[in-house]
């Protein structure tokens, strides 16, 4: 929007309503970017509280806490820092602890039934006015149930609440008594706004057929397939 209100500036007579027009214009933009970054980049909480009494079983309380936050100025054309709906930095969490308010009986256990913790950091690289910035990403993921099947995966094949990719869909790679912990750093370049090439080294205490650490490196070229065949239908249709 910038480089066409230059090119107008350019070559249309120099007088005092494009002046004001162009004035307006740049006042317009200004405006929906604060008011973008005054939303935006406001972090915001959510707090559950879930009571259950199943049949013939304990009951128990769960409690999750979700919340995301972005942070990071960038510098205009004119190289200074400002606040921007374009944010540098998101940090995202999603925690949950599941307590006995009764132990059942025959367990010799506490109160604690099952835990879940995930953690992601994305930091995108690069000056703001880059088309295709790359993201430098860090995502962790813990959890800990005291017997199988207690939590509830769908079957998606990533590490709940973050884009770590599992071998398998979580509600089988995941359905298991004891601690689990996940990590992942990964560098995605960007070719353009369809095709990506990610990077990423991965690292777990347990793997799908041995319970030992495990560090597992990939590579690979994704393609956004919507993006893709919504360009080529626009194309098309011209």
């Amino acid at each position: 929007m910038v480089n066409l209100w230059s090119a107008i500036e350019k070559d249309a007579p120099s007088n005092q309503g494009w002046a004001e027009l162009l004035s307006s214009n740049q006042n317009y933009v200004t405006g929906i970017n604060q008011a973008l970054a005054d939303v935006l980049l406001k972090p915001k909480f959510t707090v559950e509280y879930t009571h259950a009494s199943p049949l013939n079983q304990s009951p128990t309380s769960n409690v999750r806490l979700i919340g995301d936050f972005k942070f990071g100025k960038h510098r205009n054309s004119n190289d200074e820092l400002i606040d921007s709906g374009d944010y540098q930095n998101l940090l995202t969490f999603n925690l949950a602890l599941t307590l006995y308010e009764k132990v059942p009986r025959g367990l010799r256990v506490g109160q604690l039934r099952d835990a879940q913790a995930a953690l992601q950091y994305d930091r995108k690289l690069g000056p703001a006015n880059w088309l295709n910035r790359p993201v430098f990403s860090l995502a962790g993921y813990y959890q800990y149930q005291i017997n199988n099947a207690i939590l509830e995966f769908d079957k998606s094949t990533f590490a709940p609440g973050t884009d770590i990719p599992l071998p398998r869909p979580a509600d089988e790679v995941l359905n298991s008594s004891g601690h689990i912990g996940i990590f992942q750093a990964k560098l995605t370049l960007r070719l353009s706004e369809t095709v990506s090439i990610p990077l990423a080294v991965s690292w777990s205490n347990r793997t799908e057929l041995l319970k030992a650490s495990a560090v597992r490196g990939q590579f690979g070229i994704s393609i956004d397939l919507n993006k893709l065949l919504a360009k080529t239908g626009a194309t098309n249709s011209q």
